[in-house]
């Protein structure tokens, strides 16, 4: 793709600042159309935008193209990750949210397993196939990937337990059920047409944990989130080959979803989250550590 779009300088990094920059506005924005849209219509309506631009990728003829459309995308998938979030904390009781969510959670790294291994087969396989690179194919595999359970997601979705137009596959019984265990851990559904007031919003900035948890999560991003550099990495060292640099990453994706599993049903058992947080950040720390010393002109050895 670099060499086929003629990336320079920064490109690649670009290409995930305008995904970021997309995600960003859009995250809160969907989060406050949730309370007037019904999650099994808002939710996969974007998640087929998106799906429908992730394939438009494959056509794009310069870097310029590449940038709008990874905004976009970045826009539409806002809504993903603070929506089904949203959901589940609507069904599931604390002492069964945290391995829900981490369920949903190692969705994410076995999806990351998933196209490492799905790059290295198209890469062999399909590339040149109709005159496409295997870049090009994987952008529209991915995209014929979310548009079918985008169109599903209008049918599962189940909405929340006090809005019963969407439960087709529920029984009265279980919706009422539902509703009840929310109620009896105080977490009464949402009253519906609520106001969003300027006081509502000051609230929110007041609130220290806002504060408290943004720093610690954008302290925890910068640590760790240099993962997703790994085959950059690999290939600047110009000795695994493109199916290597593919398929090698997938073993830390790999200990990410048993690591996820463990600590979210630890959490849970012991009804307590921050000690298995801390505990969690000691090999972050470890490990962003030695990179920050690691010497810049060791770029590593095979065996």
């Amino acid at each position: 793709m670099k060499e086929a779009l003629d990336l320079k300088g920064n490109d690649l990094n670009y290409l995930t600042t305008y995904w970021n920059i997309g995600y960003i506005l859009g995250q809160i924005p969907s989060q406050l159309v949730l309370t007037k849209i019904r999650p099994s219509i808002w939710l996969p309506a974007l998640e087929l935008l998106w799906s429908c631009l992730v394939m438009a990728l494959a056509a794009a003829r310069n870097v310029q193209t590449i940038f709008a459309l990874r905004f976009f995308i970045g826009l539409f998938e806002a809504s993903a990750y603070p929506g089904i979030i949203t959901l589940l904390g609507s069904w599931y009781t604390p002492a069964e949210l945290g391995k829900r969510a981490a369920i949903f959670q190692a969705s994410s790294s076995a999806a990351n397993m998933f196209s490492g291994y799905l790059q290295a087969a198209l890469y062999s396989g399909m590339n040149g196939r109709a005159g496409l690179a295997a870049w090009q194919w994987l952008f529209i595999f991915d995209g014929i990937l979310g548009v079918p359970i985008s169109l599903y997601g209008f049918w599962a979705i189940p909405d929340s337990p006090g809005d019963s137009r969407n439960h087709h596959w529920l029984s009265e019984d279980e919706r009422e059920r539902a509703a009840q265990r929310m109620r009896d851990v105080g977490r009464a559904p949402a009253k519906k047409n609520l106001t969003l007031t300027l006081r509502t919003v000051l609230d929110v900035f007041r609130s220290w944990p806002v504060w408290l948890f943004s720093t610690v999560f954008i302290a925890h991003v910068l640590g760790l989130r240099v993962y997703s550099y790994f085959n950059v990495w690999l290939k600047s060292t110009g000795q695994y080959t493109t199916e290597q640099v593919n398929v090698i990453p997938s073993a830390g994706y790999g200990l990410q979803i048993i690591c996820t599993l463990m600590y979210a049903w630890t959490s849970d058992y012991i009804q307590s989250r921050w000690p298995v947080i801390v505990f969690a950040c000691v090999p972050g720390i470890i490990g962003t550590v030695i990179l920050s010393i690691w010497p810049e002109q060791n770029t590593g050895a095979r065996g």
